[in-house]
């Protein structure tokens, strides 16, 4: 039986596209915006109303960070991950 080898490669763009387009669909991305966007309003009025306090602060980090990991997934993994093969 003879052998086939198939070689094929994918331009950067494909690539990050597929990524992106496969994060935005195994992720709960819009409900992930919306919690972190909630906690971000939440910590900066309640910091407003009653000053700070640990449990302010805590929501403002949380909310930020939830933001940051997703843009992190979005865009930055994507580049990342293609210049890696």
């Amino acid at each position: 039986m003879n052998e086939i080898e198939v070689v094929f490669t994918y331009s950067r763009q494909e690539f990050i596209r597929a990524m992106r387009g496969y994060f935005m669909k195994r992720l709960f991305f819009v409900f992930d915006i919306i919690i972190s966007a909630a906690l971000l309003v939440l910590g900066v009025s309640f910091l407003m109303i009653n000053g700070p306090s640990i449990f302010n602060i805590g929501m403002i980090a949380a909310g930020s960070m939830v933001l940051m990991i997703l843009f992190a997934g979005i865009v930055l993994m994507p580049v990342i991950n293609y210049s890696h093969f």
